[in-house]
């Protein structure tokens, strides 16, 4: 496989190694390595996605890693960073909604994706906030 590194199922599945590979690292407290290795999933994402926009497994894989590093950036104390990366992962879960609407796991996602954000303005004393987010998220 390695003398094919621009081959999309290549891709889509060093994308899958490094996700493991960040999961681990977090798992083992070593939060700067995973921080490094959800970046790099999105590295090799970008391009699946402008390759495949249709394909919306990519779509899904990237705001997956988003939303992991969010969780990631909010264990680390930084908050503004970690609400950027939810906003990512609700951008893009919204969009497959609008693509494919009967697909009800993108609905669930989007509403997990408010949850989280409504956390972390309430880790950030923004009640208002916190209240829009959980009735967006019903």
């Amino acid at each position: 496989m390695a003398e094919f590194p621009k081959n999309p199922e290549y891709m889509n599945d060093q994308s899958s190694s490094l996700i493991n590979l960040a999961n681990l690292s977090r798992a083992l407290t070593q939060l700067r390595e995973a921080e490094k290795k959800y970046n790099e999933v999105l590295v090799v994402l970008k391009p699946l996605t402008r390759q495949r926009p249709d394909a919306p497994e990519y779509w899904g894989k990237s705001a997956l890693t988003y939303s992991n590093l969010g969780h990631l950036l909010r264990d680390m104390h930084r908050p503004q960073e970690a609400a950027e990366n939810y906003r990512k992962a609700l951008g893009t879960r919204k969009m497959l909604v609008t693509r494919y609407p009967d697909v009800r796991k993108y609905r669930g996602n989007v509403a997990e994706t408010n949850t989280h954000l409504a956390a972390l303005s309430l880790d950030e004393q923004q009640y208002l906030q916190v209240v829009t987010l959980a009735r967006t998220a019903i």
